[in-house]
């Protein structure tokens, strides 16, 4: 599976102010600044659109709380991301097996890069809610060779 990975640059994903590499083999974002700051995919809640999650701008990363400490915050934001496939079509290829160079427009999206998508929303009095009370569903897809 790792052959079907492109050599390039990965794509720039700004999350609330903070610009992070969206590695769809490592299946995280990484923040560019500093590496050790990671957010996995699998802890970001799933929709019909992409991704829901609430980040906390203090720590750069997903907000863990209480509902008490949720509704204090005025730091914290609720932001939705679009689907993987539209973050990063060339990645989203390569972890379903089907990159193949001979596409064109996926020839197209590798000189385009790099991808820069800035997402941005403040919170409104209506989204305040606490966030353990989005359910959070969780879907393991298998990653790596089977035996």
């Amino acid at each position: 599976m790792w052959g079907k990975w492109p050599a390039r640059r990965l794509p720039e994903i700004n999350i609330g102010g903070t610009n992070f590499f969206l590695d769809l083999r490592l299946y995280e974002f990484r923040e560019t600044e500093n590496f050790m700051n990671r957010i996995m995919i699998d802890d970001l809640h799933e929709t019909e659109n992409g991704y829901k999650l609430c980040f906390d701008q203090k720590t750069k990363n997903l907000f863990e709380g209480s509902e008490g400490e949720f509704v204090g915050r005025k730091d914290l934001l609720i932001l939705e991301l679009p689907t993987l496939e539209k973050m990063d079509p060339v990645g989203w290829a390569a972890y379903l097996e089907t990159w193949k160079v001979e596409n064109p427009l996926i020839a197209a999206m590798l000189e385009s890069l790099p991808i820069v998508i800035e997402l941005k929303e403040k919170i409104k009095p209506e989204m305040i809610r606490p966030f353990s009370l989005i359910e959070k569903k969780r879907e393991h897809k298998p990653r790596g060779k089977q035996l």
